[in-house]
């Protein structure tokens, strides 16, 4: 424990040293990470502790924004796996912060609640074959006809499209 931390870190640190030591074995982390397999079990039970919610604030269901701590869950996920920590960032900081910085209204008031109630996984759909990562110069469109909603363009590959969440089914095949 760092003695700068404030005393909610540390008891958060301590939480999820237990949870990982309970819930991730090296044995079996190593082996996910090796086979780019999903625990949704184990997400679920993270979820349990509250920490889904850190990026969200207290009015659409959150703890409130609390970057810091946000930070210390995704490091010591990291520790033990990749395949438990990158689909909380996924849930807490892609779909949490961004919603809650640029989401509207309505946006927030469905969505921020799912992503607190470990109901919502994002994926991202950045990476286009002339464009890469760049997304200065995504040529992708997205234009409403009505009820639908018309893309015109194409993507390499939409990370984490596999585990991604939403209302209590996967949107796609977990592994």
């Amino acid at each position: 424990m760092n003695s700068d931390e404030p005393e909610h870190v540390a008891m958060l640190r301590d939480r999820l040293g237990r949870f990982i030591e309970d819930h991730m074995p090296r044995n079996k982390a190593a082996k996910w990470d090796a086979e780019n397999y999903f625990p949704r079990d184990v997400f679920d039970r993270l979820a349990d502790l509250g920490v889904m919610g850190l990026t969200v604030p207290e009015e659409f269901g959150g703890a409130g924004r609390d970057i810091l701590a946000t930070m210390i869950v995704i490091e010591e996920l990291s520790r033990r796996s990749l395949a438990v920590s990158i689909p909380y960032i996924m849930s807490a900081c892609y779909a949490g912060i961004n919603l809650a910085e640029f989401g509207s209204e309505e946006q927030k008031r469905e969505l921020l609640p799912a992503v607190a109630a470990d109901k919502l996984i994002f994926a991202y759909g950045w990476t286009e074959t002339d464009a890469g990562a760049d997304l200065a110069s995504v040529k992708t469109t997205i234009v409403r006809d009505g009820g639908d909603l018309v893309i015109d363009g194409e993507k390499r590959f939409c990370s984490g499209a596999e585990i991604s969440y939403w209302g209590g089914a996967a949107l796609s095949k977990t592994g």
